[in-house]
């Protein structure tokens, strides 16, 4: 969790790591900008029906969908 926390707020400072609605505090660029640096740094590929407010609302959501990818 701690690499996520650092990998966000150095690829995204405006970011707010701590709040509870990462996603509402986005525009729709910025979500696909996210999306593509996690897929990036994590060798990932995140399926659209996984861009949802429960997988981006929080570090920990985002982390969890991370894991659930990486399996």
């Amino acid at each position: 969790m701690k690499d996520l926390i650092v990998f966000l707020k150095d690829k995204f400072p405006t970011i707010d790591v701590e709040n509870e609605n990462i996603l509402e505090s986005l525009d729709s660029f910025e979500v696909f900008t996210l999306v593509a640096a996690l897929e990036e740094e994590y060798k990932i590929s995140i399926p659209m029906d996984d861009i949802s407010p429960e997988n981006f609302n929080s570090k920990e959501s985002i982390n969890t969908l991370i894991g659930k990818l990486l399996k």
